[in-house]
């Protein structure tokens, strides 16, 4: 956008509709990005007051045209421009608009500058400024509504330009910045700002006299064009520069100290990453604000899900679009929350932090509240995003969250985390299997179209029975990319006959979808295990709180009470409707259980007179299934 229209597709090519009043549709939209837009309104885009009879019709043919254009691997068109509840909707994820990225930046900029940080200030200002192309859709004929927004961005250009300027001149450069501000003053004669940095860029340079000439220039400009004199700061200046004020030069910088380490820790995230554009976008609003980009006090982002969701993976790939808004470095941990027994400890986890901000580990306090608090005084001042993956609970994350208004924290868990929400006011996006577009998106990557279209449905059953789980899908496609003349149905079929052992593809007893689901499966109390075994027999995956109560034998306030410990732990999950659904890759772990299970055990036949009326051999032996699945 800021330039000549262009869209790039994932061949990293270049492209743009052909005809005009697509283009204008297409411009209006980004500049609308993430917002619904009715069709009334982008008739009125298109042609005015006077639409002719055929506009709605006219509408539809460019709209399925945007769609073809937009249309990649990652998310199908009529996805990335959807219509729902009677509008229109275009789909911009984080860093995918030139326009975005330039604000986010510029903003970040700006305020360096005005923490005195002319360094970083200017390298992010020139960062944001590299956008720029041209003037803003230079190409598109807009009509009045993106003019308005068109201005708007430019003039978020000039003041982007004033800031790296003054930047530039904090950091000494005045003679560098001379030409420059030449050709900005010609451009826009009645910018006072440009006219002062280009009085002071003179007068830092050792020209004196020019630096009083441009003022009276600018004073006789003012005149003509407004019959008034230059602003009060611009005669302020005049003075000094006449008085040879010595404020104007730039303090030499002192160094104080050896400068603070930026710690750069995310892993890199995953090549293949497909879908989850609307999660993204999602992600953005909780962490940013959807209206002016600037992030809020600390905020907290908890992504929580079942085992293999892709947590992680959406996670790594948002903080890493995020982490040029924290120049001041990214943290990151596992904290291993799978295994409740070998958890990270938060004062590992915090030793880690204080290395990586240069404490010396020598004389570090053992106690993790000192280290904590250790760990809060380190960060104040910084922009740092802290990302902790694979949280146990809200316990072991307490003491890890920085006290600093101005750094992010990121944390992936099973757990739904309900403590930090409610004490610490975190912002949780609870994510969930892909949808089958996406499954069968990221079948394609791995396997190829030719192989995935020619058993197009076992290729739908596969990504289903895996219960569109994404490291079930890829654990699927991974082990058919492994023997290229196997078909998808022989897929199917195994995953019917053996259960997750298909889908194992190291069998290292640690890793794969059984190890994951074994994990979240092992901390379950043992009623909540024997309900969850109870589930899995239904015909149906989703049911109500009757028949959870009815297929276990167990009073319905009981049924509630475990439903909620399966729902904390994401092994089951509850739409709007009030009804509950187990994922199908749960309901095949179970019955995988089911075939190891150890019969020896003796079961108790006794009824309890409490609310879990029976017992079962599946309480028994919780370790031993889970181990047989591994």
């Amino acid at each position: 956008m800021l330039g000549p229209l262009e869209v790039v597709d994932d061949s990293e090519e270049p492209c743009r509709p052909g005809r005009h009043k697509q283009r204008v549709l297409l411009a209006m939209l980004l500049l609308r990005a993430n917002t619904p837009v009715k069709p009334e309104t982008m008739v009125d885009w298109l042609w005015g007051e006077q639409p002719p009879t055929s506009a709605r019709a006219n509408l539809q043919t460019y709209v399925s045209g945007l769609r073809q254009l937009l249309h990649s691997e990652s998310m199908p068109g009529h996805a990335r421009l959807s219509w729902r509840h009677g509008a229109y909707r275009l789909l911009v994820a984080q860093g995918e608009l030139d326009s975005h990225t330039f604000e986010s930046l510029a903003d970040q900029g700006r305020r360096a500058l005005a923490e005195g940080r002319a360094d970083s200030a200017h390298r992010l200002l020139a960062h944001a400024l590299a956008h720029w192309r041209g003037e803003v859709l230079e190409d598109v004929v807009l009509p009045e509504q993106g003019r308005v927004a068109a201005t708007r961005l430019h003039e978020l250009r000039l003041a982007a330009q004033e800031a790296d300027i003054e930047a530039r001149l904090a950091l000494g450069q005045h003679v560098a910045v001379i030409p420059e501000l030449q050709v900005l003053v010609r451009r826009h004669p009645l910018r006072e700002g440009l006219w002062g940095g280009l009085m002071r860029a003179l007068y830092g340079a050792g020209r004196q006299a020019e630096a009083l000439e441009t003022y009276h220039q600018l004073r006789g400009l003012v005149a003509d064009e407004l019959g008034v004199e230059p602003c009060q700061s611009l005669r302020r200046l005049h003075h000094q520069i006449l008085t040879g004020d010595p404020a104007l030069l730039p303090r030499p910088v002192v160094a104080v100290g050896p400068a603070l380490p930026r710690p750069h820790q995310l892993p890199a995230g995953i090549t293949d990453f497909t879908g989850r554009v609307e999660q993204l976008g999602e992600l953005d609003g909780l962490g940013f604000g959807h209206q002016t980009g600037t992030p809020p006090s600390m905020p907290i982002l908890a992504i929580t899900g079942m085992a293999g969701v892709g947590k992680t993976a959406l996670a790594l790939r948002w903080a890493h679009q995020a982490a040029a808004r924290y120049p001041d470095g990214q943290l990151y941990v596992d904290l291993n929350g799978r295994d409740g027994q070998a958890a990270t400890h938060p004062a590992e986890a915090l030793r880690g932090f204080l290395r990586a901000l240069g404490v010396p580990s020598r004389g570090l306090p053992r106690q993790v509240e000192d280290l904590a608090a250790l760990f809060r005084s380190s960060i104040a001042g910084q922009r740092v995003l802290v990302m902790l993956d694979d949280a146990a609970d809200t316990h072991q994350l307490r003491p890890l969250l920085p006290g600093a208004a101005g750094c992010l924290v990121v944390i992936t868990s099973r757990n739904r985390l309900s403590g930090l929400v409610s004490q610490h006011g975190a912002r949780r996006l609870l994510l969930s299997p892909f949808l089958p577009c996406e499954s069968l998106a990221l079948m394609t990557r791995l396997l190829g179209e030719d192989r995935v279209g020619a058993e197009w449905e076992a290729a739908a059953t596969l990504a289903r029975l895996c219960g569109h789980v994404p490291l079930a899908v890829r654990a699927a496609a991974t082990r058919l990319a492994d023997h290229p003349g196997r078909g998808l149905a022989s897929m199917v079929a195994q995953l019917h006959r053996d259960g997750l052992d298909a889908l194992e593809v190291e069998r290292d007893g640690r890793t794969g979808v059984g190890a994951a689901l074994a994990a979240s499966y092992g901390r379950l109390r043992p009623h909540a295990r024997r309900l969850l075994r109870a589930l899995a027999t239904l015909a149906r995956p989703d049911f109500g709180l009757s028949t959870a109560a009815e297929v276990a034998d167990i009073t319905l306030a009981a049924a509630r009470d475990l439903l909620d410990q399966l729902m904390a732990l994401n092994l089951v999950h509850q739409r709007r409707t009030g009804r509950f659904v187990l994922n199908n890759l749960v309901r095949l772990f179970v019955r995988t259980c089911a075939q190891h299970e150890d019969v020896s055990v003796p079961v108790p036949a006794a009824r309890s007179s409490g609310p879990f009326s029976r017992t079962s051999r599946w309480d028994s032996t919780p370790e031993r299934l889970v181990e047989s699945v591994r």
